[in-house]
């Protein structure tokens, strides 16, 4: 179930009986790698889920190829890696955080998490048509629930890794519409 709240986009999955969740996808079909980054500001209220790969809460760069995997829960973030399995930050997801995933064309990445670094490595799998795309909500599986607050989403055709407010105004000439008025970009003062 999605509804607005406060302004932000409240992505409630009570899945834990059916295949139900809420899952939305942003981006564009490209038939070459290409890269993409996006950056969401989100609180997780709750979340479980038996499955380590697929985590309460997602935001996920990429589909099936190339993709970099985040799941959130409301005391850690999991990224999902190739090499290195699983990683775990631990952080307060009960209050909003700021996460940017970003990837190249060559399958490098990095998280940050709040202007923090904590991952520069490789992306899973290889570029596949259709990878630029961008996840985020619940992963619509059963016994997997959660709920969060997305107060916006910004997504760019750049690999934009510096996550500084220069780089902001970056990724703004790149924000692509999303939600209507769902998702809308916070203003800070």
């Amino acid at each position: 179930m999605a509804s607005v709240q406060d302004g932000a986009l409240r992505i409630l999955d009570e899945s834990s009986s059916a295949n139900m969740g809420y899952y939305k996808y942003l981006g564009w079909d490209d038939n070459q790698p290409v890269p993409i980054t996006a950056e969401a500001r989100v609180k997780v209220v709750s979340g479980s889920s038996p499955y380590a790969w697929t985590g309460a809460v997602r935001f996920t760069l990429g589909e099936t190829g190339a993709f970099l995997k985040v799941a959130l829960y409301p005391d850690h973030m999991l990224i999902i890696t190739p090499i290195l399995g699983n990683l775990i930050v631990q952080t307060d997801f009960t209050e909003y955080r700021t996460v940017r995933l970003a990837r190249d064309a060559i399958g490098h990445a990095n998280v940050w998490l709040d202007g923090r670094e904590v991952y520069s490595g490789s992306v899973w799998g290889l570029y596949r048509e259709g990878d630029a795309r961008v996840r985020f909500g619940g992963p619509a599986m059963r016994e997997v629930t959660g709920d969060s607050y997305w107060d916006y989403v910004r997504i760019s055709k750049d690999y934009v890794p510096v996550p500084e407010p220069s780089s902001l105004l970056v990724m703004a000439g790149g924000l692509l519409p999303i939600c209507g008025a769902l998702i809308r970009r916070r203003t800070q003062a």
